[in-house]
């Protein structure tokens, strides 16, 4: 999408959602959440198919969901992968052909609304139901996510400490809801009305604020060894968030890149990984 349509679609978006929050808040914060939660890409490009053919595995249904898996076997401890927003497994592929060259079981999923999985929209608590499953039937020692994938992990984690998983790796994770959503208001522009709505809808479906939806409210009670994994130009989730995180993980390692932005992509990092599950 070039500049112009970019700045005419939240010109938009800004205008409809302010105005209609005059007439109803409760559904401009609907329409707006439902905004929040729609991807624009991740879905599988022609240059990925053919590696995730290769692999594709059995289809899981989470929440009346088709969840795509895929499976590359091996003879070690397993490890389940998840991606971020508007990605999917695909994005794994260096880390994967690492990871099955010393031998361990390697399971990724297609968050919904992602890769070939089914839905239309994605949030950490939907994905945390995903990643709940994930780890009941496949029974992980490791669990690895990037962004908001590694949210939702340590979201699960808060939920469902008793579990297979030994170690958790988060790359670029977010720490805080309210940062993230801060950062659509002030995108879209909008105004203090909307986004009191907003909040109101949060408590309202998910029984929470966004300011009560932080590691640093879960994190304390972590027994799973950490690695985090963050870059100090990331100019999608500040470092800030990261520091967040170890700050109340106390069993995690902080490890800070410069130079790989928020994908932390490299081989770098892929040894790094592959070390911090050997020890």
């Amino acid at each position: 999408m070039s500049k112009v349509k970019k700045k005419l679609l939240i010109g938009f978006f800004r205008s409809y959602f302010n105005s209609l929050s005059y007439f109803s808040k409760e559904r401009a914060a609907n329409k707006a959440f439902k905004l929040f939660v729609s991807p624009r890409k991740g879905r599988v490009r022609e240059n990925q198919r053919a590696f995730l053919e290769e692999a594709k595995a059995q289809v899981l249904i989470v929440d009346k969901l088709a969840i795509q898996t895929y499976h590359w076997p091996g003879y070690k401890e397993t490890i389940l992968l998840f991606h971020g927003w508007e990605s999917n497994a695909f994005r794994w592929k260096e880390l994967i052909a690492k990871l099955q060259e010393e031998g361990y079981n390697i399971i990724a999923c297609d968050a919904p609304a992602h890769g070939n999985s089914g839905g239309n929209i994605l949030y950490v608590p939907l994905y945390q139901k995903i990643g709940k499953a994930m780890i009941e039937k496949f029974n992980p020692s490791v669990a690895i996510g990037h962004s908001m994938g590694g949210m939702m992990l340590l979201f699960n984690q808060h939920l469902n400490p008793i579990s297979s998983i030994e170690k958790l790796v988060c790359l670029g994770a977010p720490a805080q809801l309210e940062g993230i959503m801060n950062n659509y208001y002030q995108l879209l522009g909008l105004n203090s009305r909307l986004q009191n709505g907003m909040e109101s809808f949060f408590q309202r479906e998910f029984n929470f604020k966004t300011t009560e939806f932080t590691v640093a409210n879960w994190a304390d009670q972590f027994k799973v060894q950490g690695l985090i994994v963050h870059d100090i130009r990331d100019k999608v989730i500040p470092v800030s968030d990261a520091k967040l995180i170890h700050k109340h993980w106390k069993g995690s390692s902080l490890h800070l890149t410069q130079g790989l932005g928020h994908s932390l992509k490299s081989a770098e990092i892929n040894q790094m990984i592959s070390e911090f599950i050997t020890t």
